[in-house]
This record gives structure tokens, sequence and C-alpha cells, in this order.
């Protein structure tokens, strides 16, 4: 149910720069005298690949080319390099990496390290994805959302077991109960999940828990998955939205209040190209930039002025077009085209950003007059990162979520900056705790931390942001 944009910080490749021949004036092949490897201080992520390139050049310092590099490292068990110059990163660590051509070698230090592409924040856990496709998850662990395989928490991230290659990977993080689970897309496009299945949230078609990734059955071809509380969707390849699990509201938008322990088409037929999910509603964004929300509704948190159940897609508003959207437990946000920030639902906590405690049928633009590129939603409280680069929070801030001492601001009904100094492409918010992605492929987060959800290897939390440590 948190949206947070991708963003995905894979190692770009740098291309081989055509070199311009030249010789001496007819007297033959100028010989190589320098090499210059560049990147200069090249950074690779773990299973992920980088291209270097050797631009070599005469006394003269005149460009050469149609000269045959040859690479090599001195770390063998860190990285690898191939006769093209792209660079394997295997293991953590650092090593030199040499380029050498007519006798002439130069060589610059090469560092591998974690970098992660993809955020996903539970409840009180934390997951994400590194740009070589590996899943880690740390946090709470009492239901066996992490996926280690492994009984206990973990305050440092860990594995998900199996070591299998992901996309994305999502953790619930509304408050409705103690139940936890988290889903992820495996590549291609497999849908899996693990944690509690009481009532059918992993979608395997049975009961029975498991603290490692199963399959979702009976569900190919997926793009996207997203985690509600006790419910679980998807958008398949072609846009098509299914559900399954907890569905007393109506959660899952197929027409009934039935448990399903396996996927079910969403009623209509939409074609969607984002999901999110609360604790008792789902919201949708069409194609055509329409959003449509069903379930359980006691706050409005469709956005329509009605707190009955829908259990079939009702649309919100036809006058406005979204691009992202992002549900609480009882309340929604989204942005819409022109990038400003609009909420609905309830604001006990002051969770719309409206700059009062007043709950709203219908959806109501944040107070600040800002425009923002990314939105998310936790439990009682959001984020945004505004188009200037600054992260705002407001709701609810107990735990210190909003990046501001609680002691002094229990809640804010307006957005006020969070993590000063940092810049994110990602955000992710759970109950009581907050992350952001930073360009760099770095995780910081803030907030409550007594199961180790910031993952920083204490147990100790608060307001100001502290990075996550390296797996």
């Amino acid at each position: 149910m948190t949206h947070s944009r991708f963003g995905l910080q894979a190692a770009v490749a740098i291309l081989t720069v055509p070199l311009l021949g030249c010789s001496d004036g007819g007297s033959g092949p100028a010989p190589v005298a320098q090499i210059h490897i560049v990147p200069d201080s090249p950074v690779i992520g773990v299973r992920d690949t980088l291209r270097l390139s050797a631009v070599l050049t005469d006394a003269s310092g005149r460009v050469l080319t149609d000269r045959t590099v040859t690479w090599s490292t001195t770390a063998p068990s860190i990285l690898t390099m191939a006769t093209t110059g792209l660079a394997t990163g295997l293991a953590p660590g650092s090593g030199q990496v040499q380029a050498s051509a007519e006798g002439q070698t130069a060589s610059v230090t090469a560092t591998v390290r974690y970098i992660f592409s993809q955020l996903g924040v539970g409840t009180d856990y934390t997951c994400a994805v590194t740009t070589g496709h590996q899943a880690f998850c740390w946090g709470s662990n009492s239901y066996g959302q992490l996926g280690t395989g492994v009984p206990g928490d973990t305050t440092k991230p860990a594995l998900v077991s199996g070591d299998l290659p992901f996309s994305s990977v999502l953790g619930n993080d509304a408050d409705g109960g103690p139940l936890r689970h988290s889903c992820g897309v495996k590549l291609p496009d497999i849908a899996v999940c693990w944690g509690n299945n009481q009532v059918g949230q992993l979608g395997t078609g049975l009961p029975g828990s498991s603290a490692t990734p199963v399959p979702v059955s009976g569900l190919p071809g997926v793009s996207a998955v997203a985690v509600g509380n006790v419910h679980t969707c998807a958008l398949t390849s072609m846009h098509a939205a299914y559900c399954w699990g907890y569905n007393p509201d109506g959660q899952l938008g197929v027409g009934d209040t039935s448990l399903h322990y396996s996927p079910m088409p969403v009623a209509g037929g939409l074609a969607y190209r984002m999901l999110t999910l609360g604790t008792y509603h789902t919201c949708g964004i069409t194609t055509s930039g329409l959003l449509y929300c069903w379930g359980g509704n006691p706050n409005r948190e469709y956005g329509v002025d009605t707190t009955g159940a829908s259990l079939t897609p009702r649309l919100v508003t036809s006058t406005i077009t979204f691009r992202q959207v992002a549900a609480g437990t009882y309340h929604t946000c989204g942005l819409v085209q022109d990038e400003t920030a609009v909420c609905w639902g309830g604001n006990a906590e002051g969770q719309l950003g409206t700059g009062d405690t007043v709950s709203r049928a219908t959806p109501v633009p944040v107070a600040g007059a800002r425009t923002y590129s990314v939105i998310a939603s936790g439990s009682y409280h959001s984020c945004a990162i505004a188009t200037t680069g600054t992260t705002y929070c407001w709701g609810y801030n107990a735990g210190g979520q909003l990046g501001v001492s609680s002691a002094t601001t229990p809640q804010s009904e307006s957005p006020i900056p969070a993590a000063a100094g940092l810049t994110f492409t990602a955000l992710g918010a759970g109950n009581a705790h907050t992350c952001g992605l930073t360009p760099a492929g770095d995780i910081y987060c803030w907030g409550a931390n007594a199961r180790g959800q910031l993952g920083d290897g204490t147990t100790s939390g608060g307001p100001t942001p502290v990075k996550v440590v390296s797996p």
C-alpha cells in the first residue's frame, strides 16, 4: 500500500568513447604513452555490472584508436573484468582494476557494495531490493514477514531466503491488526509472498503460513504487487488487477465479502497502472489517470460522500487525473497531473496535511501549495518529496516518523520539512517509521525502532535519519 517511486539506481554503463585515429605524419602509428580509465573511481553494485573504458593517448596527448586493451583485476573474489571492460561486482569490498596496452598500464580502485534500488516499508519492518536484484528485510519478524526463514527480529538487513532475483518487495504498513506479510515480484514476472496466511493473504490457494517466499497461485505475467494489512493485490503486464485475502469490507473488489485464498479478478475489467492498499480499502489508477477505490469506507477513504462499503470499484472523481496514489489506514493521498498533492478521508491526526483535523469526503489540496514528485502514506502519516528536492511529512508523530522531535510535535496538520540535508528518490512510510532512498542507493530511516525497523543495528529510534547498514 505504500507507494514508493522505484527509481532504480542501477550502475550506469559508461560506454567506450570512440577514439580518434592519428599518426606521426607517415612514419607509422604513434605508440601509447598514457592510459586513463573512466570512471576513475568506479562503484559497482554487488551482482551488478559497470562498463569501464580506457582512453589511450600518445606522448603529445593525442587520443589513439584501434589499439588492443587488456583488462585485469587484483581482487578476483571482489569483481571480475571482461575483455570488453565490463566489470561485474561479486562481493562487497575494493580492489584494483588495471588496463594495459603496448607496455603501458593504468589502474584505479574499484569499490563493490550493495546499492539499493527499491524500497518497501512495512508496519514495523522494512524491505529493499538492490541493483543486483537481491531482496533484504529487517525489523519485526513475528510472523515470518522478513522472509529469511530464521525466527526472530533483526536490526540489520537480512537476505530473503532463496536468494531469488527480485524487481520489487513490499510489506504491509497499515495499522489494523497484528498479522504481517510481505510480497514481491520475482524476475521476470512471478508474484511471491511470505509471512502470515491466516486469511489467505499469501495467495497460495491454501491455508498455511510461510517464513520463506512461496509463489502466488495461478497468476503469471505480474508487473507489480501491492500489500495491505491482510489482503494483497497485483497487476499483470496487461494492466488487469487481481486481489486475494481478507475481504469483510469488500477490499478485494470482486463483488462479495468472502475470504479468497487465490487471486480473483477485480470487478469491472478496468485497466490499471497502479494499485495501493490500506487496511480496509483499495485504490487503483487506471491507464487513463482516473482513480477508483473499493472496500470499507468508515472515514470516506474513497473520496466520495458516503461511509458505506463498496464491493466493486467506485470512481473517486471525474474531474481529477492522478499520477500516484498512496493509502493509509483511514486516509488516502495522491499526486495529480500538475504535481500538486491532495488527500481525503480520516484526519484526526492531521494525516491529510490540510492544516486542520477535519476529515474530508473528497480530495482536498495539501497545505503549502507545493509540487511533489513522490508521495507515500503510512498508517496515520504521509510524506512526499517536493520537486525542489526537500522531503515533507505530516500527520501523527508519536514515534518521530515526521522527522521532528515528537516531544514538541506529537502531530502536524501541515507539511513540515524532514530529513534535512538528505535528498531522496523514493519514500516508504510504516506505522511509526519512515525511510527514504537516496540517488546513490543508500537508505535512511527515522522514527520508531523497537523492532529494529530502522536497520542501523540498534533498537534506538528517534526523529533523526540514520543510515541503514550495509548487508
